[in-house]
């Protein structure tokens, strides 16, 4: 015969709140708000191990290094932040976007197998770039670009060091500008 009967309930929002925090605090960059360089390449390297056709993009912000000698420091992480607000406004719902440290930022654009499509989707990020108007910068803000399809047997780091070398091949242009490798 059942005499007493003991109910407990534990009540784990607030563990879960600070799970899901420390979760996205080891996933984003905080300054930008995008994903920061190991969460990032960890999801890029997923989809290049199951080869999901894509665009890589790896660029840097032409002459920050003026900009934070000339404005401070303060002016340079603005131009930082709205550069990935920028990124964000081109990216689609499945793309990845993320700062690789500093003045350094990558993208994989799925699904982007030509490079005329490649191409519109550069075009309209640099469009987004050209909106850019951070007080107190008289000079345009422009990134140099590397741009690279996806191939099989591509790894994160052979489709970053391809991507980098167009980097710097687009730094001999003048403001927005990207080389691209197929």
């Amino acid at each position: 015969m059942l005499r007493y009967v003991l109910y407990a309930i534990e009540c784990i929002d607030e563990e879960k709140k600070k799970e899901n925090h420390l979760l996205y605090l080891s996933q984003t960059d905080l300054m930008t708000g995008i994903y920061n360089r190991s969460y990032g390449e960890r999801m890029i390297s997923e989809l290049l191990d199951g080869h999901r056709q894509g665009l890589f993009c790896l660029f840097d912000v032409d002459k920050f290094k003026n900009i934070n000698d000339k404005y401070g420091h303060s002016v340079g992480d603005s131009v930082l932040i709205e550069i990935s607000k920028a990124l964000q406004r081109v990216k689609r719902e499945n793309d990845v976007v993320m700062r690789l440290g500093g003045d350094e930022f990558a993208a994989y654009f799925l699904d982007i197998d030509s490079e005329s499509a490649a191409s519109e989707i550069i075009a309209a990020f640099f469009d987004e770039i050209s909106k850019l108007h951070i007080e107190p910068i008289t000079e345009k803000v422009s990134v140099s670009l590397g741009a690279v399809l996806y191939k099989d047997g591509f790894s994160f780091d052979s489709i970053y060091k391809l991507a980098d070398s167009g980097v710097y091949d687009s730094k001999t242009n003048k403001g927005n500008s990207y080389t691209f490798f197929t």
